[in-house]
């Protein structure tokens, strides 16, 4: 009796090929995703935005260089003729300040270079002077504060002192108990007081005239 051959192996000796039809209700394979690169992962970059306020460090940076400018400039300087330094101030109202303060020793007959410290020696002249420093000072800074100046914008300490003028001194406390003085002496009576009132005033009012004019000439 014969029997059909239905093993695998019987199909493979007798030369059987495979049937190459496919299974009915097979689902189609799906082609393989391809792997995305790193360029397709990274966020894009921004535009530039034209009115980004620059960063703390940028502002403290630019504080920075100005502060060595300012320094760099006092060293300069230190060793020229009054003159000379006057002309290189490059803040407009600080170059009016140094022209008031010279106007207001003039008025109480002292050099403005005695504003910045006392004469260190005895002589008649520099003990008259040293008298009459702290008063000066006094009333130029009070024209300096009504000018709108700041009153680190009036003395010249290395650290926090803003001033081009180097006549003023480079202490902070200096210049408070200075213009306290002038304040005090408003009081006074006798006409020396009045008279000196009366200029200090005066220079006061072309001082302020003169800032006022850099306002209007900024904005035309």
């Amino acid at each position: 009796m014969v029997t059909k051959t239905t093993s695998k192996r019987a199909a493979r000796k007798t030369g059987a090929k495979k049937s190459s039809k496919k299974r009915s209700g097979a689902k189609p394979r799906k082609a393989r995703a391809s792997r995305p690169s790193p360029a397709d992962d990274a966020a894009p970059t921004p535009a530039p935005d034209a009115h980004v306020k620059p960063s703390r460090k940028e502002t403290l940076s630019a504080a920075a260089i100005e502060r060595a400018n300012l320094v760099a400039f006092r060293s300069e300087c230190a060793a020229m003729p009054r003159d000379a330094w006057v002309a290189r101030i490059k803040n407009p109202r600080q170059r009016i300040l140094a022209d008031t303060v010279a106007k207001i020793c003039a008025l109480f007959g002292i050099p403005p270079d005695v504003l910045r410290h006392d004469r260190s020696d005895q002589s008649p002249l520099s003990r008259n002077e040293n008298s009459l420093r702290g008063i000066a000072l006094g009333a130029c800074i009070d024209t300096g504060l009504a000018m709108g100046c700041s009153w680190n914008e009036l003395h010249t300490h290395a650290a926090i002192g803003r001033s081009e003028v180097l006549d003023l001194p480079p202490h902070a406390s200096a210049i408070r108990v200075a213009r306290a003085r002038w304040t005090a002496a408003q009081t006074m009576d006798g006409i020396v007081m009045e008279v000196a009132r009366a200029q200090v005033a005066r220079i006061t009012a072309s001082a302020v005239q003169a800032v006022a004019a850099l306002g209007g000439r900024a904005a035309s």
